[in-house]
């Protein structure tokens, strides 16, 4: 198996250095079947090291066409502030290793705003979409039925079983094709390919299901609502969803015993407790750092905070590390850093509400799309996602693109 990732490697490389700057649109894919490598090689093989090499291939092909502007500036100056804090962490290796893991996933948001400029282009990126969704289906299928990839954590006590080669965040990309599911079928003229990837939607979305983890579970949920909300064409999308709610409620025989097994294995856990999230380790920390940081007892780690993206790391043995943004960001970027990072957030809302001199079809397509991912991203920024590559790339990469082709509605930002 190791083999057939090296030649996975390899003709991604060759395809990269073809396609060039077209590569954009593969890296959803490319990095959902990376992610399942690490079932087989080890986190800090020679695989860390491949994605950050051919991102900066990619990124090497867009460095003339990306210019500091109203999009971009509120991104670069995230990441340099925190840049200049990797040298000084006691853990730099980590610290430099999480960075890269936050540029990449960052960066696909510039690099995506100055490569989109058409209807074709994103018809190619929401192919590879499919194609993420198809793959984790597949990955899911071959985990049940060979039992290889990953063991899901809440099963019945010994008698553990394997799900696939995707662990639970590797579903969070299916997750987010399913929750802008109106664009990505724009894309497919033909019944038949709307059918299919409807019918790889659900498929999907009952394998995230049945990893019974919560952020996964509500990502698509979250992208659909938000996206009929502001969607001229709520009736028909919320139509939609009722289709596909009573479908896979006709379907639930095939695996509701399954998954409600799982979920009474996380009840005897005390996960569905009153007051439970008390205990959740995702509250606990953010009250302890936020406690230490604005007691100001040291008011440079209150600031500028410490050890940025390596907490839980201590010469170099790891134990649990800050789970949520919030957490993350303000013990390692400090106070600074989070104000920084909100700023960056809130332009991401103030790009959508730009004026508009022709509200076209296609506008409210890419705007509503645009909030979707949005409000995925904030929602998983509670769970903890801001080192997650694979998710982000994914998110952000939409999000340029959606700006991007507003503006060649007519939007009147730069």
């Amino acid at each position: 198996m190791i083999k057939v990732y090296y030649i996975f490697f390899i003709l991604s490389f060759l395809v990269l250095l073809y396609k060039r700057k077209d590569f954009l649109v593969l890296i959803p894919i490319f990095y959902i079947i990376f992610e399942t490598s690490f079932n087989y090689l080890t986190t800090l093989s020679i695989v860390t090291y491949i994605r950050p090499v051919m991102f900066f291939i990619l990124f090497a092909f867009f460095t003339k066409n990306i210019s500091i502007n109203k999009i971009s500036k509120p991104l670069f100056l995230f990441l340099a502030y925190t840049l200049i804090l990797v040298p000084f962490s006691s853990e730099v290796f980590y610290s430099f290793k999480g960075y890269m893991q936050v540029f990449i996933s960052m960066m696909c948001f510039a690099i995506s705003y100055s490569y989109f400029k058409n209807r074709e282009q994103l018809d190619n990126l929401n192919k590879g979409s499919f194609a993420v969704l198809v793959f984790t289906v597949f990955s899911s299928v071959v985990g049940y039925v060979y039992g290889v990839g990953t063991v899901l954590e809440y099963t019945v006590k010994d008698d553990p079983e394997a799900i696939g080669l995707l662990r639970s965040f590797g579903m969070y990309s299916a997750g987010v094709v399913i929750g802008i599911l109106p664009l990505v079928i724009k894309t497919f003229r033909k019944k038949i390919w709307q059918y299919l990837l409807i019918l790889f939607s659900m498929a999907a979305f009952i394998f995230i299901l049945l990893n019974v983890r919560r952020t996964a579970i509500l990502i698509p949920i979250i992208g659909i609502l938000t996206y009929a909300w502001y969607s001229p064409k709520k009736t028909k999308i919320i139509s939609g969803i009722v289709i596909v709610a009573a479908t896979l409620l006709l379907l639930s025989p095939l695996y509701i015993e399954k998954l409600t097994n799982r979920f009474l294995v996380r009840e005897e856990r005390g996960r569905f407790d009153e007051d439970f999230y008390k205990t959740e380790s995702r509250y606990t920390e953010n009250i302890e750092v936020f406690s230490n940081t604005f007691s100001f007892e040291n008011p440079l780690k209150s600031f500028f905070g410490s050890k940025i993206y390596a907490s839980g790391r201590e010469e170099d043995v790891r134990n649990r590390m800050y789970h949520t943004d919030s957490a993350s960001l303000l013990d390692g970027t400090g106070i600074i850093g989070v104000i920084i990072y909100l700023y960056f957030l809130f332009q991401l809302f103030t790009f959508a509400k730009f004026p508009v001199r022709n509200k076209s079809e296609n506008y409210c397509l890419y705007r509503s799309t645009y909030m979707s991912l949005l409000f995925i991203l904030l929602f998983v920024s509670i769970n903890g996602s801001i080192m997650n590559v694979s998710f982000r790339s994914l998110v952000f990469i939409y999000m340029g693109a959606m700006l991007a082709l507003m503006k060649k509605e007519n939007v009147e930002f730069p």
